[in-house]
């Protein structure tokens, strides 16, 4: 349910009973106090992306994102502006990248094995030496071992274009410590409300389950066009899939809007072209037929 309504452009919050009565024990205080932060950013990657929301002209404080869930909500109904939420939830995600522990390039033969191994909820396999570097992947295990994978798009240049895939899969086999388990589960809850912000052309998010793991067209995701499989035939012309389309009616940037109409248009032109081709194709073969 979570995911069919954020596909239709929705944000989704998430809130546990316990971020409710913090927030309204604080602000029922005499006097008022602010409730308890979050810990999602904190330390290394906390002061990274500091430094990458400050680079990149991010009008909000990095730290709003550590507020308790529901301040934070609130917070976003009162600054609804999509462009600068996405930029902090992108500096956020840079700075937990960069404080991974586990931090490799991946190279073109690696990727689909390496997103699909995660969603799963499996240790990948070392990428090959020989192949190329496309990606830079990131492992992250929060304070409450949710396990976080980043992958950045490195190819041409293109780490700056801050197009990553991300990867929040949580381990619902309910097995272990419970109490671990509903933290871990809690820590799942509040990532996704930042990591639904980056969603866009270029950034591609993953919050699942592991039990899920054949749920997922990897080969969609922004790494996805590494592979044949899924270039359209020269007889074919190309389509975008349904999460693209919507991702792109996501974008508030007039300059964005104006390139998304202009490359649907073409989309159309591709279409009636192959259409056209088609039919007077048939026609020749008619006409062949006929002279024999």
């Amino acid at each position: 349910k979570r995911r069919k309504a954020g596909a239709g452009g929705r944000l989704v919050w998430n809130l546990v009973w316990d971020d409710v009565t913090a927030f309204h024990d604080a602000v029922t205080n005499d006097p008022p106090t602010s409730p308890p932060l979050s810990s999602l950013l904190e330390g290394r990657a906390l002061s990274v992306a500091r430094a990458i929301q400050h680079d990149k002209g991010g009008l909000f404080d990095i730290d709003a994102l550590n507020q308790n869930p529901m301040a934070l909500l609130l917070d976003y109904l009162a600054r609804p502006d999509a462009n600068q939420w996405r930029r902090a939830a992108l500096s956020a995600v840079g700075g937990v990248a960069a404080s991974g522990r586990r931090r490799r390039r991946v190279g073109s033969g690696g990727v689909i094995a390496l997103l699909e191994k995660w969603i799963a909820g499996v240790e990948p396999d070392a990428d090959s030496a020989d192949d190329a570097p496309v990606a830079f992947a990131s492992r992250v295990i929060t304070g409450n071992d949710l396990p976080l994978l980043l992958v950045l798009d490195t190819r041409n240049g293109r780490a700056d274009d801050e197009r990553w895939t991300i990867v929040a899969s949580l381990d619902d086999s309910f097995h272990g410590d419970e109490n671990l388990r509903r933290l871990r589960w809690q820590d799942w809850l509040h990532w996704s409300n930042i990591l639904q912000f980056t969603r866009g052309p270029r950034c591609r998010v993953i919050i699942s389950a592991t039990s899920e793991h054949g749920s997922f067209a990897v080969e969609e995701l922004c790494l996805g066009d590494l592979w044949g499989g899924i270039r359209p035939s020269p007889d074919q012309p190309f389509t975008l899939s349904d999460e693209s389309e919507q991702d792109l009616d996501l974008v508030q940037d007039d300059r964005v809007r104006t390139r998304r109409t202009g490359l649907r248009r073409r989309l159309q032109k591709d279409r009636r072209t192959v259409r056209e081709d088609r039919r007077k194709s048939g026609g020749d073969r008619r006409r062949s037929g006929g002279d024999r």
